[in-house]
C-alpha cells in the first residue's frame, strides 16, 4: 500500500502536513504522529492547519511545537485523514506541486497524486502506525500517544463497528510504550464541564423523532453555543447524542459554523450513511458521514429527512 509513498518520503528534506478542516481526533493525532516521526527520521517537517485549534483532542497531542517552516519552502506534501481537496479548506489551494494523501475514507475520490487508502482502517492513524513500521521507524511514546488519540478517537473508545482485531493489536503495541492512555480516556470522554452541560440540556429538549423513532434530527445554532457560553470545537461529542436514543436507525445532527450548517450522519444499522453524504458533496463512512450546506435549517431539515426516509425504503 506505501510501497509509491515511501520513495516520495525518502526523497524529499521538508515536508508539509495537511488535514481537514475542523480536525478531529484521527486528523491531529495522526498528523502530529507523522510529523514526530518524520523529524526523527531526520526530515524537516510541519503540520499545518486552516486555523487555530482548541479542542479536547488538540490538548492530549505531544509535537505541537511549531518548526518555522514554510509551506512553500516544503518539496513534499501529504493530506491525512482528508476525503478529498475541497475538505483541505483555505489551504486547499496551496496543497499543488508534489503531493500524496493517506486515508481511509471510502469516498476518497480526487486527489491526482499518490494515493495510499485503506477503507477497512478504523482510522487513518492505524495506517501512520504502519506505514512507519514499513519506514523501520521506531514508535516512541509521543508518537503512540499521538496515534492513540487518534485511533481511540475514531473508534469511539474501540466500541465502533469499524473496530477489528487489527486496530486492537496496534493499541496494544502502544500501550507497550507507557502512554497514559486512562488520562487520554478521561479527556476525551469523560470530563465534561458545566458549559457542555448546559448545551447537552438544550440539545436533549431539541431532540425530534420520525417515523416511529427510527430517525432522529438535532439541530443547534451558534446562537444556542453562545448562550451556554461554549465555542463549539469543544462540544463534539453532542454528535452522537441523536443516535444514542433507543430504536434509533439513523440519525443527523446538524450544526451552524458561520455561515454554514453542517450534517453529521449516524447509522447504527446496515444503511450507508456516507452514499447520503456523497448525494450533497460530502462523504465519510457508511456508518458516519456528512456534508455541508448553506441551506435555511428548515429546508436543510426537510432535506436531511428525505434523504433518510429513501434510503430506507
Amino acid at each position: 500500500m506505501f510501497e509509491s509513498i515511501i520513495p516520495l518520503i525518502e526523497k524529499a528534506e521538508k515536508i508539509a502536513l495537511f488535514t481537514h478542516v475542523n480536525p478531529d481526533g484521527d486528523a491531529l493525532g495522526s498528523s502530529f504522529a507523522l510529523k514526530i516521526a518524520l523529524c526523527g527520521a531526520g526530515k524537516k517537517c510541519e503540520v499545518f492547519l486552516e486555523e487555530e485549534c482548541r479542542t479536547k483532542e488538540f490538548s492530549l497531542i505531544a509535537g505541537k511545537e511549531p518548526s518555522g517552516l514554510k509551506i512553500d519552502d516544503c518539496d513534499l506534501k501529504i493530506a491525512l485523514d482528508c476525503s478529498g481537496t475541497d475538505r483541505l479548506g483555505a489551504l486547499g489551494d496551496r496543497f499543488r506541486g508534489n503531493i500524496a494523501a493517506i486515508d481511509h475514507h471510502v469516498t476518497e475520490t480526487d486527489f491526482r497524486g499518490c494515493l495510499a487508502l485503506d477503507s477497512s482502517a478504523a482510522a487513518t492513524g492505524e495506517l501512520v502506525y504502519e506505514l512507519l513500521n514499513e519506514m523501520n521507524i521506531p514508535i516512541t511514546r509521543d508518537i503512540a500517544n499521538n496515534l492513540y488519540v487518534a485511533i481511540s478517537s475514531d473508534t469511539g473508545s474501540f466500541k465502533y463497528s469499524s473496530t477489528t482485531p487489527r486496530t486492537m493489536r496496534i493499541a496494544a503495541s502502544l500501550l507497550e510504550t507507557g502512554i497514559d492512555f486512562a488520562e487520554i480516556a478521561r479527556v476525551l470522554y469523560d470530563a465534561k464541564t458545566r458549559e457542555y452541560l448546559d448545551l447537552y440540556k438544550k440539545a436533549i429538549d431539541s431532540l425530534e423523532f420520525y417515523d416511529d423513532g427510527k430517525i432522529s434530527l438535532l439541530a443547534l445554532s451558534n446562537e444556542d453555543f453562545e448562550k451556554a457560553g461554549l465555542d463549539a470545537t469543544l462540544a463534539s461529542a453532542v454528535v452522537t447524542l441523536p443516535g444514542s436514543v433507543k430504536g434509533v436507525l439513523v440519525s443527523a445532527y446538524i450544526r451552524q459554523r458561520k455561515d454554514l450548517l453542517k450534517v453529521s450522519l449516524r447509522s447504527n444499522c446496515d444503511i450507508d450513511v456516507a452514499e447520503i453524504a456523497e448525494r450533497f458533496g460530502g462523504g465519510g463512512h457508511i456508518h458516519a458521514a456528512g456534508y455541508s450546506s448553506k441551506k435555511p435549517v428548515d429546508e436543510l431539515k426537510r432535506e436531511v429527512l428525505a434523504a433518510i426516509r429513501e434510503s430506507m425504503i
